[in-house]
């Protein structure tokens, strides 16, 4: 989950928003992260 009393890059609003699209998985390994967890 976002907290909202954390300042995110962009980037990683990008990664949160994509989490669940399974059409991103590739997206999610290219940076190294786990696709069902990933590292916020």
């Amino acid at each position: 989950m976002l907290r909202k009393d954390y300042d995110y890059t962009q980037e990683q609003l990008d990664d949160y928003a994509n989490q669940n699209n399974p059409n991103n998985e590739e997206y999610w390994h290219s940076r190294g992260l786990d696709y069902q967890n990933p590292d916020l």
